[in-house]
């Protein structure tokens, strides 16, 4: 039986810089969606938060 691997990434996004972040994290999500191995990969802004955001991998 394999291991599958969990991965939770809490990440704090400068309010000035948050246009950058969310064209570089779109690049990121499709890319990681994509690799062998990868069983899913979810991005979400954390609710009531202008800036605070949650990355969820399954491998």
């Amino acid at each position: 039986m394999k291991n599958m691997k969990v991965i939770n990434v809490s990440l704090t996004v400068k309010p000035d810089l948050e246009s950058e972040y969310e064209a570089f994290i779109d690049k990121l999500v499709q890319g990681s969606r994509a690799e062998s191995g990868n069983l899913s990969y979810g991005h979400y802004k954390k609710l009531g938060s202008e800036n605070e955001y949650e990355i969820i991998e399954h491998w």
